[in-house]
């Protein structure tokens, strides 16, 4: 579960707008069958009745909170996917991805944004170090931007691949105690064993 501040535009909390998120794994038989009741996404009330019946196995004061939702309160409900990064066809340098586009994460490790700024940055030095703007015919093959495009993908192919992956990873852990705990454990005994 997951909890922020939107908005506060008066001094009394009870005005202030928050951001409250659940996630949960779905229960999966096999890798085509999903066999968890979704609810309708279509129904307000549905869904905050969800997220109120969840919540209920939460410790205070998480419980109260997720329960005082009002069951017409602005609710969605989504599926978390990701795209482990491939490559793609620029089309000649004419075209490229960045940020979600070039790597969609859950956002459980929080770097979707401190990739997306990586991926500025590396467009960035890209295009100031392999850009030809001397050739500018517009229908020139490989385009004038291939060569910044193609620096900026490989960094963009691997860095994204490893961070859609890694983020993936943290959220199962989010959603297993177990798994969490075997990874804070490989933690706990690299940290001790390490050189001094």
């Amino acid at each position: 579960m997951w909890t922020c501040v939107q908005d506060v535009f008066d001094p009394d909390p009870s005005k202030w707008v928050f951001v409250l998120i659940q996630t949960w794994p779905e229960a999966i038989e096999d890798t085509k069958t999903v066999t968890e009741t979704i609810p309708n996404p279509t129904t307000k009330s549905t869904i905050v009745q969800d997220m109120k019946n969840r919540a209920s196995a939460c410790a205070e004061p998480f419980k109260s909170i997720w329960q005082a939702i009002p069951d017409d309160a602005l609710v969605s409900h989504n599926r978390l996917t990701d795209w482990p990064t491939e490559p793609w066809d620029n089309r000649n340098g004419t075209v490229t991805l960045a940020g979600d586009a070039a790597h969609p994460m859950t956002f459980h490790r929080g770097q979707g944004l401190n990739n997306a700024i990586s991926d500025a940055c590396t467009l960035l030095h890209a295009l100031e170090n392999h850009y030809s703007p001397s050739d500018t015919d517009a229908d020139a093959s490989p385009s004038p931007f291939a060569k910044a495009l193609e620096v900026y993908e490989r960094d963009v192919w691997e860095r994204g691949r490893e961070a859609v992956l890694s983020s993936t990873k943290n959220t199962m852990m989010m959603h297993d105690w177990k798994t969490g705990a075997e990874c804070c454990d490989e933690g706990r005994n690299r940290s001790t064993t390490r050189p001094r």
